[in-house]
């Protein structure tokens, strides 16, 4: 049985709205609050219905029955889709402002200077990759500004070469992929440099069902290119990404980092323009002959993988040894957030604020996560590898005040962002 509003009604009522905050912003906060318990039951009900799955999957499994059903069901599942929307936009309007009205914790650092890493410059390079006009979804214009934030904070904090930078905007899967094994080949390029990739756009993620059978995670996920479903062009699978990082460890050194902010989990491509402005960063799976077996083989199939690892095998996973994964953690979102520079996802803004603040000059890639906090109850960045103790940018020491102090944190280099 399905579980829709009827079963957790959620009343939203008019009330005195709080100072500096638009009144439908306040009653959906407060209805948020009022029921926040009964949406703690609704999850918990709705992962036993579906099999005990992992709350962070709901969306992603109730969108999946959405396709499948007809007639009444459908009408059902709708309702709970909803309800799964409402409930995300009540946890970013909590996650921005807390209950007395101040901003999030990541908004009350310190602005630093730019240059404080002046030596990192001529030895860095990057990525950049912001996808936006998507066909068939909103065109907020955020993934773009997330990758000339990323640029912009390179440049003027870390003095970083403009032609060390490659930015991509609106990049197809073939511009995607040949950037990335450019990295790899590039012979301008010296071993143990720092090697930054941002990837801003939409992810989505892929029900292995009975083609990967064993053990979880049964999703796949993937980062989209701006032609997926267009002319035989398919998504990215991380299988096929995080082999390509890992040749690329092996061929420049394990100084990478790969700060993606999408979502790899969700109800759809979602745009909602009214309340909370959000979008969230995520999309339909590719059906067909440009779905999930289709995205594996171009995977596979590309003559210039060194690796023989099978990205189509039960037992896949990521080599946690070459790079630390930062993730955004559950359905990350794009939003105006109030700081003068438009739209940008929550997760890089977060990130951007942290890395351009004093108290950032001595983080470790663990420490900017523990930094930005919960963004929203369902959105709590996370760090894993091996690496995540290491300090930003690799460094040997910290500069604190001007001074070089050094690190008490010895752990091998390697961090992948995402």
């Amino acid at each position: 049985m399905e579980l829709g509003p009827d079963t957790y009604p959620f009343v939203l009522k008019e009330d005195i709205p709080e100072p500096g905050r638009s009144d439908e912003q306040t009653v959906h906060l407060r209805a948020y609050k009022q029921h926040k318990e009964t949406i703690q039951n609704f999850k918990k009900d709705l992962s036993a219905a579906y099999g005990h799955l992992s709350t962070r999957m709901l969306d992603t499994e109730t969108w999946r029955r959405l396709e499948q059903a007809e007639g009444d069901e459908k009408e059902k599942i709708k309702e709970t889709s909803e309800v799964l929307e409402w409930i995300s936009r009540s946890y970013l309007e909590e996650g921005l402002v807390d209950e007395l009205g101040y901003s999030a914790p990541w908004e009350r650092l310190h602005p630093d200077s730019p240059g404080l890493f002046l030596s990192l410059g001529t030895h860095f390079w990057a990525l950049i990759i912001g996808n936006d006009n998507y066909s068939g979804a909103p065109a907020l214009g955020g993934y773009i500004n997330d990758a000339r934030l990323v640029k912009d904070y390179l440049m003027k904090y870390l003095q970083v070469p403009e032609d060390h930078i490659v930015l991509l905007e609106d990049a197809c899967r073939n511009e995607m992929i040949d950037a990335l094994y450019h990295l790899r080949d590039n012979e301008k390029i010296p071993f143990g440099d720092n090697i930054l990739i941002h990837y801003s756009g939409y992810g989505s993620s892929y029900n292995s069902g009975t083609l990967i059978q064993g053990r979880w995670p049964q999703y796949i996920g993937a980062i989209c290119p701006i032609d997926r479903g267009c002319r035989g062009s398919c998504d990215i699978s991380e299988r096929e990404l995080h082999t390509i990082l890992s040749e690329l460890c092996t061929a420049k050194g394990p100084k990478i980092t790969f700060i993606s902010d999408c979502c790899y989990t969700g109800s759809g491509i979602q745009s909602d323009q009214k309340g909370t402005g959000a979008a969230f960063r995520v999309a339909h799976p590719l059906q067909d002959e440009n779905g999930m077996i289709h995205m594996l083989k171009q995977g596979m199939d590309d003559p210039r993988r060194w690796s023989n690892v099978d990205i189509f095998s039960e037992n896949w996973e990521r080599d946690l040894t070459s790079f630390v994964q930062l993730s955004p953690g559950g359905s990350t979102i794009e939003v105006d957030v109030g700081l003068g520079k438009g739209r940008h996802g929550l997760f890089t803004i977060a990130v951007i604020k942290v890395l351009e603040s004093e108290e950032g000059r001595g983080m470790t890639y663990e420490g900017v996560i523990q930094s930005i906090g919960c963004l929203r109850d369902d959105q709590t960045p996370e760090a894993v590898g091996m690496s995540k103790a290491s300090l930003l940018w690799f460094r040997e020491t910290a500069h604190l005040g001007g001074q070089e102090e050094l690190s008490s944190t010895s752990v091998p280099s390697g961090c992948l962002l995402m």
